[in-house]
């Protein structure tokens, strides 16, 4: 069950559209930064990531990408050696982190970064495919998949990355998922099919991706991500933590990190985390927020910025609210017809899915493009693939 405090979101609806179409950018600014990209990684069972080099991550340049694959809303690849298990330790080290039903403890700290590699091209390799979700997605599994078999195609051409043994790179195919409900797309193609003959069944093809959900982790953990521990500070726990705190606990957050990325002397990342904060949430909060740069170096900002909105808030009073409310009310209301337009024509797993897709759109221009693809489109695939990109 997810136990952290709800958002408090003032005039998300006037802003549903701008925080909704910054929130992609600004999550691949952030993680174009290799020491988030290792922090998340760090998140992942010990098992996932042993024998990954995490020192050698590095993105794939753009020529390293085919137009095809290029041309998707997929964020970017990544490579990292692999070092095989001869007792060469690998770089980077693993943290795992109070995840709902797990452990408290982490591990030792990270270890020393391995011995000098052969060059990159070299190297056994890795290739790490991150999807960030805010919604469910019934076809992630098939999505993942085509775009592996895209990147792997790409390189293969080149002949400039192989995996153990000569053959094809190793795949880590992971899916971030910060949405408020549970995951329940299938994470392996071809799940619950069920009473095909043994032979068939032994010849479909397999692909699993690994699910990281965010709303898993409870406040203990996010505190870690605030704090550090004695393994470390983990800048992708702690952008965690700043996304799922509440408006009243955000002065705090934001200090911590602040304080982190300081300590940590992180500068070209404060600012990727000062542009995901401008895109995301001041359109979610209604308010200005000041740089993080700023905050490393006058905390107190804040906290004052937030009293005035606060101050605010409380003088438009009631009007404001019963306007929002009226908005609130048509907008749930031309989701209620859309849902039973796309039950009536594709079933009820269709309009569930369209539902975790449009839970929280309130631009009525949007809404009425999905009116229009629940006419047009053939299939209910076809739709849930049409209405994620509207």
């Amino acid at each position: 069950m997810d136990q952290r405090p709800r958002q408090e979101k003032p005039r998300a609806e006037a802003k549903e559209g701008g925080s909704r179409s910054k929130h992609d950018p600004g999550l691949k600014r952030l993680f174009s930064h290799r020491r988030m990209v290792a922090d998340l990684l760090r998140l992942l069972p010990e098992g996932l990531t042993e024998g990954l080099d995490l020192s050698t991550l590095r993105r794939l340049p753009a020529e390293h990408v085919g137009e095809a694959l290029r041309s998707r809303r997929s964020d970017m690849p990544w490579r990292i050696d692999f070092v095989s298990p001869d007792g060469s330790p690998a770089g980077g080290g693993v943290t795992r982190f109070l995840i709902e039903g797990s452990s408290a403890k982490g591990v030792s700290p990270p270890s020393p970064a391995s011995p000098s590699l052969p060059a990159a091209e070299h190297a056994e390799t890795c290739l790490l495919l991150v999807e960030f979700q805010s919604t469910v997605d019934p076809r992630m599994a098939e999505r993942m998949q085509e775009y592996a078999a895209m990147l792997r195609g790409d390189l293969a051409r080149e002949g400039r990355v192989r995996g153990p043994g000569g053959g094809p790179p190793l795949l880590l195919p992971l899916v971030v998922y910060n949405g408020r409900r549970p995951w329940t797309a299938p994470v392996e193609l071809g799940a619950g099919m069920v009473g095909l003959p043994t032979r068939l069944a032994e010849i479909q093809p397999k692909f699993q991706y690994e699910l990281l959900e965010v709303w898993r982790f409870d406040r203990d953990a996010l505190a870690l991500g605030l704090q550090g521990d004695a393994s470390g500070v983990n800048f992708a726990l702690a952008h965690f933590a700043l996304e799922n705190a509440t408006a009243e606990g955000l002065p705090t957050a934001m200090a911590a990190v602040a304080r982190l990325l300081k300590a940590e002397g992180e500068l070209d990342l404060a600012e990727s985390f000062g542009m995901w904060v401008e895109g995301v949430l001041e359109p979610r909060l209604g308010v200005r927020l000041p740089s993080l740069t700023e905050m490393m170096e006058e905390p107190p900002m804040l906290a004052e910025t937030l009293d005035e909105w606060a101050e605010e808030k409380f003088r438009l009073g009631q009007a404001e609210g019963m306007e929002r409310g009226r908005f609130k009310g048509r907008a749930e209301g031309e989701r209620a017809l859309l849902l039973r337009q796309a039950k009536r024509r594709f079933g009820a797993d269709v309009a569930e899915a369209l539902s975790d897709l449009i839970e929280d759109v309130g631009d009525f221009d949007r809404l009425a493009e999905v009116g229009d693809l629940v006419i047009d489109c053939a299939t209910g695939s076809e739709l849930l693939a049409r209405a994620d990109r509207a």
